[in-house]
C-alpha cells in the first residue's frame, strides 16, 4: 500500500485478484484487463477508483451505484461517455473527478456542474471549450 495525500487514505496497486473480489468487483476483471482498477480504501472502506480498464454500460453502471466514491480518476479512460456524467453528478460524496485525456465536453460538464459533492473536477487536456468553463466555475482545475 502507497500512502496518498487524499485524506487518510491508502492505494492499493491494481494487481491482485483477491483485492477486486474482497470489494465485490471481480466483474471488472478481464483476460482484456487483469488489472483494471487501482483502488483507494480508507477506514476499510473503498472510498476511490483508478479505472485502467475500458467501461462498457454495465460497468459505468456499477462505478454510478458506489454511493461510497470520494475518488474517481479517469484518466485516459476508454468507453467514457459524456451522459454518464449526470449519473456520477448524483454521487453523493464524490469530491474528485479527474477526467484527464477524456471525450469530456461542454455538455458532460453541464451534467457534471449538478454535482452537490465534487470540490474539484480535474478536465485537463478534454473537449471542454471556454464557453463550458463557467458552468464548472471553481472547482474546475485547468
Amino acid at each position: 500500500m502507497k500512502y496518498t495525500d487524499f485524506m487518510d487514505t491508502y492505494y492499493l496497486p491494481p494487481d491482485n485478484f483477491t483485492d477486486y473480489e474482497f470489494w465485490g468487483l471481480q466483474e471488472f476483471v478481464s483476460k482484456e484487463s487483469p488489472s483494471p482498477l487501482g483502488l483507494y480504501i480508507r477506514d476499510r472502506k473503498l472510498v476511490g477508483l483508478k479505472v485502467n480498464c475500458k467501461l462498457d454500460a454495465t460497468k459505468r453502471k456499477a462505478i454510478a451505484e458506489m454511493e461510497n466514491l470520494e475518488l474517481l480518476d479517469l484518466e485516459m479512460l476508454k468507453g467514457f461517455s459524456n451522459p454518464w456524467m449526470a449519473d456520477l453528478a448524483k454521487l453523493p460524496h464524490l469530491k474528485l473527478l479527474i477526467l484527464w485525456y477524456t471525450s469530456l465536453n461542454d455538455a458532460g460538464i453541464k451534467k457534471l456542474s449538478q454535482s452537490k459533492s465534487l470540490e474539484e473536477l480535474d478536465i485537463r487536456s478534454t473537449k471542454v471549450r471556454e464557453a463550458g468553463i463557467p458552468l464548472c466555475q471553481d472547482s474546475c482545475r485547468l
